[in-house]
């Protein structure tokens, strides 16, 4: 599941960090999780010449991005206020691959962005960036991972 997108796959820290999570895969604590992937797998619908898959592909387990997604969202709102969120304080995520600057929840965001008075916008890496903005007691967050372009500052 390293780099499943071609794209990303010459991508550094892809490159730097696939070893390790292979490794992490064949470790005995993870043998659930890995067969769960395993068991996610189905034939490509890309074929070679006679006609067979060319690979396999796992389709997004959204209720699982979106978990992930949840407890990324935590975590950033600590490294950010250094305060903690209540476990029982719902958070919406919305997860979408391949949004474009024109998708009505990307224009919605970016409207309310800059209205809001505290923004913040981070880069971890090359590849992960973030912007939150604050305004009485909300924020809001965009998570964006990225691939092909160069680190700002």
């Amino acid at each position: 599941m390293v780099a499943i997108d071609f794209r990303a796959d010459k991508h550094p820290d892809v490159q730097g960090k696939r070893p390790s999570l292979i490794r992490s895969l064949q470790r005995p604590q993870s043998s659930g999780f890995t067969q769960y992937v395993l068991g996610q797998l189905k034939p490509s619908t890309i074929l070679d010449w006679p006609g067979k898959p060319l690979a396999h592909q796992v389709d997004v387990d959204r209720k699982r991005v979106d978990a992930s997604g949840e407890r990324l969202v935590r975590g950033l709102f600590f490294h950010e206020t250094g305060n903690v969120l209540d476990s029982a304080l719902r958070i919406r995520i919305a997860s979408k691959a391949g949004v474009v600057a024109s998708d009505p929840a990307i224009v919605h965001f970016a409207r309310t962005y800059q209205t809001w008075p505290d923004r913040r916008s981070r880069n971890v890496g090359n590849a992960f960036r973030y912007v939150a903005a604050f305004y009485s007691g909300n924020s809001i967050w965009f998570l964006c991972y990225r691939q092909g372009f160069a680190t700002r500052s």
